[in-house]
């Protein structure tokens, strides 16, 4: 004898939509938990953003069109004047290297993705501003560089290819 077919459900399908619909509703919130994980833990890795220390009275900036400035790599830049070149070393942070410089193949292609991005960068801003404090041992004006009021550095890092590098001896170690 065959069994009689099931009474209709009387629940409003707004509130019940299934057990695949809860168990959609329960991996949304796996997800969602993971991905603030994921966000917090990401953004805990990040340096904080510098303050644009010429913004400070009597500061001793300089500041020049983007256009008169090129990005040699992650931090190292140079303005082109009219009495010459002056190569900027951006102070307190590192960036990885190209060529003979890089210590790895890993190296050697973040190298090639900063010297991209700060082109990129210098490419959508206007003013390059600098506070000056001295030179390098290879003569270059030690800095630190603001693009538009914000630490290039700092814009950098957000995209892993820059680094801060506080002491200046032991660098960053970009090939693991």
């Amino acid at each position: 004898m065959p069994r009689p077919a099931a009474p209709p459900r009387l629940v409003d399908p707004a509130v019940d939509r299934g057990p695949d619909a809860r168990l959609s509703r329960r991996m949304q919130c796996r997800l969602l938990a993971s991905l603030v994980c994921l966000a917090a833990c990401s953004a805990s890795d990040l340096p904080a953003q510098p303050p644009n220390l010429c913004e400070q009275p009597g500061a001793g900036c300089v500041s020049a069109p983007v256009r008169d400035v090129i990005a040699v790599d992650g931090d190292t830049f140079e303005l082109q004047r009219l009495d010459g070149r002056v190569r900027l070393r951006l102070i307190g942070w590192d960036s990885p290297e190209t060529g003979d410089s890089a210590g790895c193949a890993a190296e050697e292609a973040l190298g090639q993705a900063v010297e991209a991005r700060a082109k990129a960068l210098f490419a959508d801003a206007k003013t390059l501003t600098f506070k000056p404090e001295g030179t390098d041992r290879f003569g270059r004006t030690r800095a630190h560089v603001y693009l538009d009021g914000t630490h290039i550095g700092w814009l950098l890092a957000q995209d892993g290819l820059s680094a801060p590098w506080p002491s200046e001896t032991v660098k960053p170690n970009w090939c693991d």
